[in-house]
C-alpha cells in the first residue's frame, strides 16, 4: 500500500518545484476562481471550487465534472554581496486538478440562481484531486447537505500525498527556509602522525588538555579566525548544504464548509481547514560540507589549520570529499490551518463580484523541519560527524498570512464569459531566513475566460506575480523574483 501511495505521488510531483503564490498554498484550485483572484469561497462555478469550500457541492448541476492543468514560469535574479549575479528560470510543467460532483438523491425540487440551473436533491457527494499547498497532493472525499432553502453545509477528508524536495544551507537558496542547524558530534582523533606513519587504532587528541577536543570545537575554531584581507571574497556564512529527493510522505486532513444565501443575488460562504499532518516522510538525501570547507581553506589565516587536519585527523584524509549520501526520515510534518470567509453579488444575471478574506496559519505549520538521516556512506563525513547517523534542523520561522481576495466575472454573451481579479497575501517569510522564488511575491493580478458549448466548460487563466524584491540579512544577498502562471481547464455538466 505505502509502495503504490508513493508511486502515485512521484506521478503527480512531475512538477516538483512547482511555486505557490499564498506562501506555499495556490491562489485557487479551479481555472475559474483563479481568474477572479482566488476569490471563490462562496461561488459554485465548477466541480473543484469544493476544494475550497466543501458546502458548495449543492450549488452544483447534480453531475459535474471539471479538471485543469498549471503551467508556470518563473523568474529570480540574485545578486551576492561580493557582486555574483545569478538568473534562474524555472521549466514549464503541468500540474493537474480534478473534481467531481454526483447527486444520488435527485428526488428533490430544483433551485435557481444566476447562471446554473441547480440539482434539488437534499444531499450530494463529491471527490476532487487538489493540492493544499505545494507539492502535497490530496485526494478528496466530499459530502454536502442541504438544511434548508438558504442554508447549505459541507465536509471533505483529505489524503495527503507529499514528495519532498529540499535544498538548503550554507549559501544556497534554500524553498523559503534558513540555514541548514548542523553541529558536528564527533570527537577528534590521530590517525596519522606527522610524517605520516598510521595509527591503528586511531588515539583521541586532547590538545594537551587531558579531554578529548571535539570537530564541533574544531569547526567553531576556524570559522572565527581573523576575516581575509580585504578584496578576498569568502563565503561568508559556510555551514552544512542540504539536499532531499523524493522524501515520501502520507497523512490527513479534515475540511468544514457553510453557504449562506440570504437572498437570490447574494451568497456568503465560510470554509474552514483544519491542520494536516504527513507521517514522517522518508526517502534519500545528502549533507555536503564541502563549502565550509572551502570556504574556510580560503581564508589564508585557517588553511595551514584545515590541511593539517584533513593530513592527521580524518582515516581517508578528504580523499573522498566532505558529502555524504544517506537515508533520511523528517518528524511529522503540519500543514497550516486555514479559515476563509467569502461573499458573492450578482448585480445582474451576467455580472458577479467576489471577495474572499482568508488567514493561514503559517506559524504553527512552517517553524521548523527537524530530520534524521542515517547510513551515511562517507567514512571521513562519518569520523566528523561521530557516526553514520546525523540530526539535521531545517528553521522557518514563518509567519502567519492574511489574504484579501478581490474579483469579477462578466458574462459577454450567452457562450463566453470573462474575468479578472487581485490577490494581496503578506510575506509570510521573515527577512533573516533564506527565501527564493514566488512564496515571497504578494501581490498579483489575474485574468480569465471561459468558452460555453453544448454543456462544456472551456477555462483559461493567467496570474501575475508581481515583481517582489528581498534582502537576506544573513548573507547580504539581494534578490528580485517574478511569476506567470497559465493555467488550462475544462468541464462537463450531465
Amino acid at each position: 500500500m505505502w509502495s503504490a501511495l508513493s508511486a502515485l505521488a512521484l506521478v503527480l510531483a512531475a512538477a516538483a518545484a512547482a511555486p505557490a503564490n499564498n506562501g506555499w498554498a495556490f491562489l485557487g484550485y479551479g481555472t475559474k476562481g483563479i481568474g477572479r483572484g482566488g476569490a471563490e469561497v462562496a461561488v459554485a462555478d465548477g466541480a473543484l471550487a469544493a476544494a475550497r469550500n466543501p458546502a458548495l457541492l449543492m450549488e452544483l448541476p447534480r453531475v459535474r465534472l471539471d479538471g485543469n492543468l498549471l503551467w508556470f514560469l518563473e523568474r529570480t535574479r540574485s545578486n551576492s554581496p561580493f557582486g555574483d549575479e545569478l538568473i534562474e528560470n524555472s521549466e514549464p510543467w503541468p500540474v493537474p486538478a480534478l473534481g467531481v460532483a454526483w447527486d444520488p438523491d435527485p428526488a428533490g425540487p430544483p433551485a435557481q440562481t444566476p447562471w446554473l440551473d441547480l440539482g434539488g436533491g437534499s444531499w450530494r457527494l463529491g471527490f476532487n484531486l487538489h493540492q493544499p499547498v505545494a507539492l502535497v497532493f490530496a485526494p478528496s472525499a466530499v459530502a454536502a447537505a442541504r438544511l434548508g432553502p438558504e442554508l447549505s453545509v459541507g465536509c471533505a477528508l483529505n489524503v495527503l500525498l507529499a514528495l519532498i524536495h529540499l535544498d538548503a544551507g550554507g549559501g544556497i537558496t534554500g524553498s523559503g527556509g534558513g540555514e541548514v542547524e548542523y553541529t558536528p558530534r564527533g570527537i577528534v582523533r590521530v590517525f596519522r602522525e606527522p610524517d605520516g606513519t598510521p595509527v591503528d587504532p586511531p588515539r583521541p587528541y586532547d590538545a594537551g588538555t587531558g579531554e578529548p577536543v571535539r570537530w564541533a570545537e574544531v569547526f567553531e575554531l576556524v570559522t572565527h579566525s581573523p576575516p581575509p584581507p580585504p578584496g578576498l571574497a569568502v563565503d561568508p556564512t559556510p555551514g552544512a548544504e542540504l539536499e532531499i529527493r523524493n522524501a515520501f510522505g502520507a497523512g490527513l486532513q479534515a475540511q468544514l464548509g457553510l453557504l449562506w444565501r440570504p437572498r437570490p443575488e447574494l451568497a456568503l460562504g465560510l470554509a474552514v481547514r483544519s491542520p494536516g499532518i504527513i507521517f514522517s516522510p522518508r526517502g534519500k538525501g545528502t549533507l555536503d560540507l564541502s563549502r565550509a570547507v572551502a570556504a574556510i581553506d580560503a581564508n589564508p589565516e585557517a588553511h595551514e589549520l584545515l590541511q593539517a587536519l584533513v593530513e592527521t585527523f580524518v582515516p581517508n584524509a578528504g580523499r573522498r570529499g566532505y558529502k555524504a549520501r544517506y537515508r533520511v526520515e523528517a518528524d511529522d510534518l503540519i500543514l497550516p490551518p486555514v479559515v476563509s470567509l467569502g461573499a458573492a453579488w450578482w448585480p445582474n444575471a451576467r455580472w458577479m463580484l467576489a471577495l474572499d478574506v482568508r488567514w493561514i496559519g503559517w506559524d504553527m505549520a512552517v517553524d521548523a523541519i527537524d530530520l534524521v538521516a542515517r547510513r551515511g556512506d562517507n567514512e571521513d563525513f562519518n569520523e566528523i560527524n561521530g557516526g553514520p547517523d546525523a540530526e539535521v534542523r531545517f528553521p522557518l520561522f514563518w509567519r502567519d498570512q492574511f489574504v484579501l481576495a478581490l474579483g469579477t466575472s462578466v458574462g459577454l454573451a450567452d457562450w463566453l464569459a470573462v474575468r479578472a481579479g487581485y490577490n494581496f497575501g503578506n510575506d509570510p517569510v521573515p527577512a533573516r531566513t533564506r527565501s527564493a522564488g514566488p512564496i515571497v511575491i504578494e501581490h498579483h493580478l489575474t485574468f480569465g475566460a471561459s468558452v460555453y458549448w453544448q454543456g462544456w466548460d472551456f477555462d483559461l487563466a493567467y496570474v501575475y506575480g508581481l515583481p517582489a524584491q528581498r534582502f537576506v540579512e544573513s548573507d547580504g544577498t539581494t534578490f528580485k523574483t517574478e511569476l506567470h502562471l497559465f493555467y488550462a481547464g475544462v468541464g462537463y455538466q450531465f
